[in-house]
């Protein structure tokens, strides 16, 4: 596997398409519409400009926060287990409808949340902008399609199949936070 393959399975795991599904499920549980979902692109659209801009700017940002990329894995792997708790514990997943105009909001709150903001940070300071934004757009488009496929498909019917997916997940994500830890051990 290459390595912008795997980064982008860490930014996908990061996401979470379970965690997103029950970000934009619809509250009474039906299927929800193409143009629900659609709606909510600008919302992954800013998330992956603001992530982007942040690998771009990374090595600046270490410096500037006189960080060393090592000492920075070791807390974004930190910061990834403390996302992936979130998204296991599904604090503020619960399903609203996405007719609802905050719905773009606890997208974006969700995509930029501390887990996502450190790994293209760590992700663009070690591979460079390049090779982290082919990462994240890979990931978080991936994230937002599986998310949206299942919406269309079961709405919140299959919710226990969901939430089992969501924790599996967000183990995966356990196991980008131990990688970039371990990348941090091994460089100091």
């Amino acid at each position: 596997m290459t390595g912008w393959l795997l980064a982008a399975l860490f930014f996908l795991a990061v996401f979470n398409p379970a965690a997103v599904a029950l970000l934009l499920a619809r509250a009474d549980g039906r299927p929800s519409t193409r143009d629900a979902l659609l709606g909510r692109l600008p919302a992954v659209a800013a998330s992956i400009v603001v992530l982007a801009l942040l690998a771009l700017g990374a090595d600046g940002l270490l410096d500037a926060l006189e960080l060393s990329l090592s000492t920075f894995q070791i807390a974004a792997g930190v910061l990834i287990v403390f996302g992936a708790l979130q998204a296991f514990l599904a604090l503020g997943l619960a399903p609203e409808d996405v007719s609802v105009g905050w719905a773009n909001v606890r997208l974006l709150v969700w995509l930029l949340s501390p887990a996502p903001l450190a790994l293209a940070v760590a992700v663009g300071a070690d591979e460079g902008f390049l090779f982290a934004a082919t990462a994240l757009l890979i990931g978080a488009l991936a994230a937002f399609a599986l998310a949206a496929v299942w919406l269309l498909w079961r709405g919140l019917e299959g919710r226990v199949l969901l939430s089992w997916l969501r924790c599996l997940i967000a183990a995966g994500a356990v196991l980008a936070a131990v990688n970039l830890i371990r990348q941090g051990v091994e460089n100091v």
